[in-house]
């Protein structure tokens, strides 16, 4: 029979991470999340001093 289909098959995951576009979408989600979470802790800040003040 063949012995082809005995290895796992990781190659298409790893040339996936490899892509530039798939690179550039993990970070643009990270930038966004960094983003998102600074927005978070202002405003969370800033109605804290507000209600406190």
């Amino acid at each position: 029979m063949s012995e082809q289909n005995t290895k796992p098959t990781l190659n298409p995951a790893n040339d996936e991470r490899n892509n530039p576009v798939y690179r550039l979408g993990q970070t643009v989600a990270k930038f966004m999340l960094f983003v998102w979470a600074i927005v978070l802790i202002l405003v969370l800040y800033l109605s804290f001093r507000f209600w406190l003040a």
